[in-house]
């Protein structure tokens, strides 16, 4: 599977966002991710994380203000997503219905790739609700797709070089899957 849901939710309030770390996407829509502060923001990454490997992690506020197409993510292999703003939107994950996919890039990408939907299958999805946590393979290609009222979707997401088999591990053994 290409995700899981946390046992508990994160009841994550009075955000203050920061500077902007990356933009990907084109005429300011697509996905910002941006350094926040928030109460608890050490206890939260003590939670999740043992201190040995907090040096794979790092915590920022992600907004979506527009339909993401499937793609593989930029610089990371794994994500734990806690999902402020849902913006009823469905997470959906696919695989390759071909040896060799077309791809593009947008801007900010270096080494994440956008797919052309005819060269992929949906496998699965799931529709978070607020304060949800979920682990994301984010190696593998998923798209956001906004519900009727869409705005904006935010998460805090927690983002690591560690792949998702070892992430969802160490939730295991913290209890919190």
């Amino acid at each position: 599977m290409e995700f899981c849901k946390l046992r508990s939710n994160f009841y994550l309030h009075d955000i203050e966002v920061k500077d902007e770390q990356m933009f990907y996407g084109e005429n300011g829509k697509g996905i910002g991710y941006y350094n926040a502060d928030f109460p608890r923001k050490f206890d939260l990454m003590q939670l999740l994380v043992p201190p040995a490997l907090q040096k794979n992690f790092s915590i920022t506020l992600m907004r979506i203000n527009v339909l993401v197409p499937p793609h593989i993510d930029n610089g990371i292999k794994s994500t734990i997503n806690i999902y402020l703003e849902t913006g009823d939107c469905a997470t959906n994950f696919y695989r390759f219905a071909t040896d060799n996919p077309r791809t593009r890039q947008v801007g900010g990408q270096s080494d994440g790739f956008i797919y052309d939907d005819n060269d992929l299958i949906k496998t699965n999805s799931f529709n978070a609700k607020p304060y949800e946590a979920w682990l994301l393979d984010v190696t593998k290609p998923h798209s956001v797709k906004p519900g009727k009222d869409f705005k904006e979707r935010t998460a805090i997401a927690i983002s690591s070089t560690l792949c998702y088999d070892k992430v969802k591990f160490m939730l295991e053994n913290r209890g919190l899957i």
